[in-house]
């Protein structure tokens, strides 16, 4: 196949794209390298072109299938205007530009819009947006559900992921990376209260699995990309 991946440099981004590499896919990554980092492609061989997918660009061919990773992800960036309107606006020509070339679009949404609310929670259930981040993603899955019976499109809600090229992300890496990271420099990992709220890890590996695996979904739709399983530090 013929793949596009927008946020190819970055964390989620960068596994997916050296994978489908592996596989024996054709694949360009595009990455404006606001976060991501030409580190974590190391021995790529495909094209990366550097750009903002949320401005106007000239790429117009044909792929089979577009995974769309790229956004800006730090729920502390700050200019929350920029956030949402970037997030939007690149979703917007991903949409464009697969409806143009008959394309597959898989794209990045976050477990982080079900916020805190009550458990056990419920799809139906109103989400209770943390960040502008969130509510980003959000608009993103009500934009994909209007062209559910028009396109093949499918959006992850990816829970906390974690594994290998995380550490560019910065300050928003996973609690696993962080915690590894103070334990690694001989310091106390710190812990709020004692360490016992549970949340579900997803390794980086399996994110990408499922997302390639959204290719021959049988039909569009948003899925919960995690394990079901739920872990404290304590059962670290």
């Amino acid at each position: 196949m013929k793949c596009l991946v927008t946020g190819g440099a970055g964390f989620i981004g960068s596994n997916l794209a050296l994978d489908l590499e592996k596989q024996g896919h054709e694949v360009t990554i595009i990455d404006n390298l606001l976060s991501g980092n030409k580190k974590n492609i190391k021995g790529f061989k495909g094209r990366f072109i550097e750009l903002d997918v949320s401005n106007e660009f000239g790429l117009n061919e044909h792929f089979d299938v577009i995974f769309h990773q790229a956004a800006i992800t730090d729920p502390r960036y700050p200019n929350d205007v920029e956030t949402y309107n970037k997030n939007i606006q690149g979703f917007k020509n991903m949409i464009e530009l697969a409806k143009r070339n008959n394309t597959k679009l898989i794209y990045a949404s976050t477990a982080g819009l079900y916020g805190n609310g009550p458990v056990p929670m419920k799809e139906d259930q109103k989400k209770e947006i943390l960040s502008v981040y969130g509510k980003s993603k959000l608009k993103m899955d009500d934009m994909a559900e209007k062209l559910f019976d028009k396109m093949h499109i499918v959006g992850l809600r990816y829970f906390n992921v974690f594994g290998p090229r995380e550490a560019y992300k910065g300050r928003p890496a996973s609690m696993i990376y962080h915690l590894g990271k103070q334990i690694r420099a001989g310091k106390k990992p710190r812990l709020f209260k004692f360490g016992e709220q549970k949340r579900d890890h997803i390794y980086v590996k399996d994110a990408v699995e499922a997302t390639i695996k959204a290719i021959n979904a049988k039909k569009s739709g948003i899925y919960n990309v995690g394990t079901s399983i739920a872990t404290s530090f304590n059962d670290l």
